[in-house]
């Protein structure tokens, strides 16, 4: 259950926050906090040793950057922030191969229970017309929420028509990038069935690039890996049938996304190639900023101050801010702790796709929480020790009397 906590604060509760003077501190980061505190009261927590090391070394490099770099805007609330969250890295869970199944299976029950809520927020806006169904605000005050979210997002299908934002989570790229997830999940852990539709029918209500992405990179490999004829001809067929309708105004949020590169003033240019602009301005005119970055929470300022639209994708955010000498020895502890000891791979695939290319997620405690619950804190079942040699068999057998 202490290990079901971060995926309910990852799914159900990533849309509060405790907001301070403004500071804010996310519920998630709270969850986990928790999680890890009765871990440790149960005795089920453990130090992983190399992760430990990697991690002194990832912040004492760090700090070196920050010290001399910090050409920009330093935030120490940034670096004690990433400290934090991935100092959760570096333990695993004592816990058999029948919990990792049993939170498997409490993660797949958390996707469906949120797919039908996004489905049913979706179609319901038709008989609540506006935000109502897509945002908290004006029910809870706004000190306890994240407010850095861009919570209705309207897609021109019908007169005030909104994006399923899967009702408990923050933004329709977060829902659809969920129901990525937990398709990866449906083809890795079991049978196909019903419940792989109920999970694209939300992803397609969700009208979002991201979640269609991760699934565009995994599935295809997940079902050649499945080798179930009739699956792949299924899929072919599916395929085909989107690519018949490529022109359906319900698929143009879709097709349409595949522009946005073109423009710097658009989510997908922002998202995937404004940090190469950021980098070419700022880091490779200098060496030492190369080197050292331009400090702790840097890019944060040119979010809404720069001549094209910004994000902070993971990679772009980490470089900017920490250099070469932050970024990888960092780069080498999030390797280890994703896939050093993962129960599964491809799971493991998926999570670092999504928490690197996807989003923002540097400082994310949803996503860490993600990560933490289905693959850092768990270890490949090791293989049963083999039994000691019998010592009879150590030497040769003579007979007695031979010389």
């Amino acid at each position: 259950m202490l290990l079901l906590l971060p995926l309910i604060g990852s799914v159900f509760l990533s849309r509060f926050s405790f907001n301070f003077h403004e500071r804010k501190l996310a519920l998630p980061l709270l969850i986990i906090a928790a999680s890890v505190a009765g871990l440790a009261l149960f005795g089920k927590l453990r130090i992983h040793l190399p992760r430990a090391i990697l991690f002194t070394l990832t912040m004492a490099a760090m700090v070196t950057s920050t010290v001399l770099g910090g050409a920009g805007r330093v935030s120490v609330m940034s670096f004690l922030l990433l400290a934090v969250i991935y100092l959760g890295y570096i333990f695993v869970v004592e816990c058999s191969a029948a919990t990792y199944a049993w939170i498997i299976g409490a993660f797949r029950a958390i996707c469906l229970v949120t797919a039908c809520a996004g489905i049913a927020q979706f179609f319901a806006q038709l008989v609540i017309p506006g935000p109502t169904l897509f945002t908290f605000r004006g029910y809870i005050p706004d000190q306890f929420l994240a407010l850095e979210y861009h919570y209705v997002d309207p897609i021109d299908l019908w007169a005030g028509a909104n994006k399923s934002n899967g009702f408990f989570l923050p933004e329709p790229s977060i829902f659809s990038q969920l129901m990525g997830l937990a398709a990866v999940v449906e083809l890795l852990f079991f049978r196909p069935s019903w419940r792989l539709a109920v999970i694209g029918f939300a992803l397609f209500v969700a009208f979002s690039g991201t979640g269609v992405l991760l699934c565009l990179v995994f599935l295809p490999v997940l079902l050649l890996r499945r080798g179930d004829p009739s699956l792949l001809l299924l899929a072919i067929c599916a395929l085909l049938l989107l690519l018949l309708f490529i022109n359906s105004p319900y698929l143009e949020p879709f097709v349409g996304r595949l522009g946005e590169f073109d423009s710097t003033r658009s989510s997908a240019f922002a998202r995937f190639l404004s940090p190469f602009y950021l980098f070419d301005d700022f880091l490779l005119p200098n060496l030492r900023n190369a080197l050292f970055g331009m400090g702790p929470g840097a890019i944060d300022v040119f979010f809404n101050n720069y001549y094209i639209d910004v994000h902070d994708p993971t990679w772009g955010k980490v470089f900017f801010e920490y250099g070469l000498v932050g970024t990888l020895p960092f780069a080498v502890f999030v390797l280890c702790s994703f896939f050093g000891d993962a129960p599964e791979k491809w799971l493991s695939s998926a999570l670092f796709f999504n928490w690197l290319l996807l989003g923002g997620y540097l400082l994310s405690a949803p996503v860490a929480g993600l990560v933490l619950a289905l693959a850092v804190w768990h270890r490949a079942p090791r293989p049963p020790a083999a039994p000691p040699p019998d010592p009879r068999l150590m030497f040769r057998y003579r007979p007695e009397g031979a010389p």
